[in-house]
């Protein structure tokens, strides 16, 4: 399926808010930042949606500690 230009650029700053989650002990609220998003609530809203889990959940999936 082809994505919009607006939806690949999402989902690129989703996969690189996955990689800080698995990869870094930031919170939450600066990797929505550093990800592009001003706002943390609707950053985990989007998460959410892309994903199917929280940003929480996917990190407490790979473990709580990185690497």
């Amino acid at each position: 399926m082809k994505l919009s230009p607006a939806n690949w650029i999402l989902q690129r700053r989703i996969e690189f808010a996955c990689h800080l989650l698995r990869h870094t002990n930031r919170n939450i609220s600066q990797i929505a930042i550093r990800t592009g998003f001003r706002n943390p609530h609707y950053f985990s809203r989007v998460f959410h949606r892309v994903v199917g889990s929280t940003p929480r959940q996917y990190r407490l999936s790979y473990g709580s500690h990185p690497s």
